[in-house]
């Protein structure tokens, strides 16, 4: 039986997201605000009970899950190489023994190696099949009780919701996921039998409860006063400092992560 819930949650902010001229090439470090965001969606994903998390490979990725990781007391975390982001070109990345420190908590693979490692995407045919593999490898690796959460990057999210969705690349839609953001999808195990005869909402494989989702991130904002626009909601930040969020303050947003599927609404 497949897993039942699976966060898309994008990296943190790093130093090419803020100057990529400044920062050139394929990979950079978390920013402070990147690292105070990873702190934020960690105290959500902890309350959420995360049971597994799945990293790109690639340094910005290693260093918010891990610390999700740290948030969520996970003592490690795997990372597979199909998470990483789509890219133009041929790019070598950072050498195994740095991406370890960043982040002790995870499980690395072989193709890490101690020299570096080698970015590439040859086409789109190439990288929309990683991200099918990604998704085929969560239905196969987790079970029924497997809470999720994938680390990844922008473009390789917003493939992952197109394959999920089942929305061709013939008419594609761009969703936009800020740093931090999460995404929940519920994997539905049994559609029929969960709506049987429902014929206003008939049965589906993936329920989608909320996308780029920022609502734990706000205290985050405040050293740029930000706007931040997620579906049809617009939030703005005047907070004084940019601590996480405090238990109560937790508790407020995270109130609003027990939704109700179809089978249970009144």
């Amino acid at each position: 039986m497949p897993i039942t819930h699976l966060w898309i949650v994008r990296h943190g902010e790093c130093l090419g997201n803020v100057d990529a001229q400044r920062y050139p090439g394929p990979d950079t470090e978390l920013t402070t605000l990147g690292k105070h965001q990873g702190q934020c969606v960690g105290q959500r994903l902890a309350a959420l009970q995360i049971t597994h998390l799945v990293s790109s490979p690639l340094l910005r990725a290693l260093q918010t899950a891990q610390i999700i990781a740290d948030q969520a007391q996970l003592a490690q975390f795997e990372v597979w190489m199909d998470l990483r982001e789509g890219n133009h070109g041929d790019y070598w990345c950072e050498p195994r023994q740095r991406l370890a420190a960043a982040a002790p908590k995870a499980t690395l693979p072989a193709e890490l190696g101690d020299a570096g490692w080698l970015h590439q995407t040859r086409n789109n045919q190439q990288f929309t099949a990683r991200c099918a593999r990604v998704l085929d490898q969560v239905r196969q690796r987790f079970g029924h009780a497997d809470r999720v959460a994938l680390v990844t990057h922008g473009i390789v999210a917003s493939n992952l919701l197109h394959a999920l969705l089942g929305i061709p690349w013939s008419r594609p839609t761009w969703f936009e996921l800020a740093n931090g953001s999460l995404s929940s999808v519920r994997l539905v195990p049994d559609p029929a039998a969960e709506r049987p005869g429902w014929e206003l909402l008939p049965p589906v494989d993936v329920e989608v409860e909320y996308l780029n989702d920022v609502r734990h991130l706000l205290p985050t904002l405040a050293a740029k006063s930000l706007s931040i626009q997620t579906g049809s909601c617009s939030y703005s930040s005047s907070y004084s400092s940019s601590r996480p969020w405090s238990e109560e303050e937790n508790k407020k947003v995270y109130e609003n992560d027990n939704f109700q599927t179809p089978s249970n609404k009144e």
